[in-house]
This record gives C-alpha cells, sequence and structure tokens, in this order.
C-alpha cells in the first residue's frame, strides 16, 4: 500500500517528532506500506497523478484545523475535486489562542478551508487530538469528529504501559525546561529557571530549544542561561535530538511536544500552556492546566487579516501574565510527590485508550493491508 503524508515539519521539532510517529503508527498497522512525505505548504498539482494512485493522502498532526487551513497552511491542489483517493486527518487540531468560550464558540473556517473538511468527512470521521478541535468543528456544521489524540502521543514500545518510567529519580537528578515559542513570556521562563534553580540545587538542568531560526530572538534566554550555567540543547529541526529527554526525571516547559514526548517515555511532566493546543492536551489526559497567561482582555476571534492584526497588536501592548505562575508549579510538584504521581497513572490510560481509537480509525478509512 502507499501513503502520502502531508508533512508540517520545516522548523519546529515538535512537527518532526508528529510525523516521525505518525510514520511508525502506520508502519505498525500496514507492515509493507510505501510512505512519501511532502510538505504542507507546497501545491502539489504536479504530484495529482501520484496522489490519486496512492491508498490515501494523510494529514499528520499539529495545528492543521486553522481558520484559514486551505489552501493557507494547506496549499494540496488547486481544484480539490480532482483529488480521487481517500483523504484523512490524524490527530490534527485547532489553532486556539486560549480556551474561553469566546475563542472555541467564535472560531470559524474560511469558506475554501470548509470545502476542504466537507470533501475529508464525505467518506472518515475528522480526527482530532483534543476535545476543543472536535468542539470548533461540531460547532461549524461538521458532526462526524472523532477525539484519537495525537500520533506524537504514542511511542508503540511504551503505549501499552501505564505507569511511571521505573528508573525515574524523583530527587529530578535529570531537569529538562523546554523554551517558550513566545517572547512575551521569556522573562516569565527566566523565573522559572531561577525557581528550578533554587528548589533542585543538586540537579542537572537543561535548557531545551524547540525552534532557534538564530536570528536573534532566544538571545536573551541564551545568555541568562549561561550567567546561570544551565546547558543549552538545541534540537530545532530534529527527532532524533528528542532522546535527550529520555532519561529526563522531570521535564517542566512551554512546549507541547516536550510534555507530549516525555509523557509517550512515562516521564513526569509538567507542561505551562502558552495557548488553547496545550490546554487541550492537558484536559484530554487529565492533568493540571496551568497557563501561561490570564484568560482575559480582547474578545475578537476570525480568519480575516485585519482581526489577526488587531489581536496581535494587543496582545503586544497588555500582557496577562500569570503572576501566580511559580506558586502553581511549586503547589503542583507538592501535590503529585504527596499522591504518589497517580495523575500520570490516569494520562497514561486515557493515552492508551485513545490509540486505540486512532487504530480503529485509520483502520476504518483505509481498509485492512492489502
Amino acid at each position: 500500500m502507499k501513503f502520502i503524508i502531508l508533512s508540517g515539519a520545516y522548523i519546529n521539532a515538535g512537527d518532526f517528532l508528529i510525523v516521525d510517529r505518525t510514520k511508525k503508527i502506520l508502519q505498525s498497522i500496514y507492515s509493507n506500506c510505501e510512505l512519501i512525505e511532502y510538505p504542507r505548504n507546497i501545491s502539489l498539482d504536479d504530484k495529482l497523478d501520484e496522489i490519486n494512485k496512492s491508498d490515501a493522502l494523510i494529514i499528520a498532526g499539529g495545528p492543521a484545523y486553522k481558520t484559514d487551513m486551505y489552501p493557507s497552511t494547506i496549499k494540496l491542489v488547486s481544484n480539490l475535486d480532482e483529488i480521487k483517493t481517500k483523504i484523512l486527518t490524524i490527530g490534527v487540531g485547532w489553532y486556539g489562542k486560549d480556551t474561553t468560550n469566546e475563542c472555541v464558540y467564535s472560531y470559524e473556517f474560511s469558506d475554501s478551508s470548509k470545502k476542504l473538511l466537507n470533501k475529508i468527512s464525505l467518506n472518515t470521521n475528522l480526527a482530532c487530538r483534543d476535545w476543543y478541535s472536535v468542539k470548533v468543528l461540531q460547532n461549524n456544521g461538521f458532526l462526524n469528529t472523532k477525539m484519537t489524540g495525537c500520533p506524537a502521543w504514542y511511542n508503540l514500545d511504551k503505549v501499552e504501559q501505564t505507569t511511571l518510567r521505573e528508573n525515574i529519580n524523583f530527587e529530578f537528578k535529570k531537569i529538562c525546561i523546554s523554551d517558550p515559542a513566545n517572547d512575551i513570556n521569556f522573562s516569565q521562563c527566566m523565573k522559572l529557571i531561577n525557581f528550578i534553580k533554587n528548589k533542585f540545587p543538586n540537579s542537572q538542568i537543561n535548557f531545551i530549544l524547540h525552534r532557534n531560526e538564530n536570528n536573534g530572538k532566544y538571545d536573551d534566554l541564551i545568555n541568562f542561561c549561561n550567567e546561570n550555567k544551565i546547558s543549552i540543547i538545541d534540537i530545532t529541526g530534529s527527532v532524533e535530538k528528542f532522546s535527550i529527554y529520555d532519561d529526563c526525571d522531570l521535564h517542566i516547559g512551554y512546549r507541547v511536544h516536550a510534555h507530549i514526548y516525555n509523557l509517550s517515555n512515562r516521564n513526569i511532566s509538567i507542561l505551562i500552556e502558552e495557548d488553547g493546543r496545550g490546554t487541550g492536551v492537558d484536559e484530554a489526559l487529565g492533568l493540571e492546566t496551568i497557563k501561561a497567561n490570564n484568560e482575559n482582555g480582547l474578545r475578537i476571534y476570525g480568519a480575516s487579516l485585519l482581526n489577526k492584526i488587531i489581536r496581535g497588536i494587543y496582545r503586544v501592548i497588555f500582557k496577562h501574565r500569570n503572576k501566580y505562575i511559580i506558586m502553581q508549579i511549586d503547589n503542583y510538584l507538592k501535590m503529585l510527590k504527596a499522591n504518589n504521581y497517580v495523575q500520570f497513572d490516569i494520562a497514561f490510560k486515557n493515552m492508551n485508550l485513545y490509540y486505540k481509537i486512532m487504530q480503529e480509525h485509520i483502520r476504518q478509512t483505509i481498509g485492512e493491508e492489502k
């Protein structure tokens, strides 16, 4: 069998993890399948014949359910009617700035995006990585949705394991802190580093960069880490370099896919949620939600360029930081320890349940191996 995978892996390490895990899931179900990968952000008009000869065209993970998903995020082909093969999504999510009712219930897809969603949903469910994605699709009239989780949730070697990794050091000898995506959270991140350094003075602390474009954006954080003798590891554009987390006793930070990778390896992980994507993961798995920002302020949503500009300006001028975040994290660490980290057992059981749903979704859409 032959599958075309539309990939969003350009720079961010998390996107490379999504694609890698998608391929492994497909290969576990269809052992002899051929996988061809194309970027989502290029036109595939010249690949139409190859697409139609494949068994399925797969949109894998990431925030592809954007309000302007087609043809902005996913270019595909100029005429969707010319695609004759099955199209399916695997664990795709929305792109909500927060999880307020205003954001969720005002989330609208462009007409062209609805055309793509209609085409996909003719033959299969729209697979979602969290329940907020389910809600926004259903609010836009797409009722045949399926909550499958993100493919990056699933390390196939550990998907059946519902307890923490056996050799975790609960004194947290190795701690990894993942970087914020949003630069307005940099000062907060520095406070987090100081807190972790003071609370765990004998630990090895690593600061992990997931999307460093070497454009100076992270210079202040890098300098701060160097001054405080914090090791810096750059995993930009790589799935292999996620292995820095493999023997991590505690991950804490801002990157959703650092959080997901650690959970998939049955490590202890605490996510500081910068937007609705992170909240969606934690709520779906039954984990604590700790938000970088307070969910208040301007409420303007929609796909128009003007709305995007207004939102961007507002976020720069009015920074609603969570001033209690260090207290929240400290409290959560104490709560986890006092209760033998049972929240993670619950999260791992949920991951196992959603994985079975994802397998079923793929088999029902594509069929059995030929």
